[in-house]
């Protein structure tokens, strides 16, 4: 048996059982298959549209210090590492613990060490 892998169009000839699921799935249609590759229960998962880059190429968000009870706090900038995306989100693999507050909003307009207030909707 040769090889499934067509170099032309860089596509693989697989066969999968499927059910029919009351007759829904008929011969010759095509699917979609999507495959897992990574798996990582802890990951930690941000919004690639907020992460800026400095002029060294070192990748940063904003958090938030200090919250009081006026939900003021302080915004630091903050270098992370990033790894996998999903889509428009990113693994961030050094330096953000779970739990910390990150900007979502504005990040792109607020400075180091600025008050902001924190707005959630």
């Amino acid at each position: 048996m040769g090889t499934l892998y067509n170099p032309s169009n860089r596509s693989f000839k697989i066969e999968i059982g499927v059910p029919s699921l009351n007759g829904k799935v008929k011969p010759n249609l095509t699917a979609r298959l999507k495959l897992n590759d990574y798996t990582n229960a802890n990951a930690i998962l941000i919004p690639q549209s907020i992460i800026s880059e400095n002029a060294k190429g070192a990748q940063f968000i904003y958090i938030i210090r200090d919250k009081k009870d006026n939900n003021e706090g302080v915004a630091e900038r903050l270098v992370i590492e990033t790894g996998k995306t999903q889509g428009d989100f990113i693994e961030v693999t050094n330096n953000l613990a779970a739990g910390a507050e990150i900007v979502l909003e504005g990040a792109r307009s607020i400075n180091n060490g600025q008050v902001v207030k924190v707005l959630n909707k």
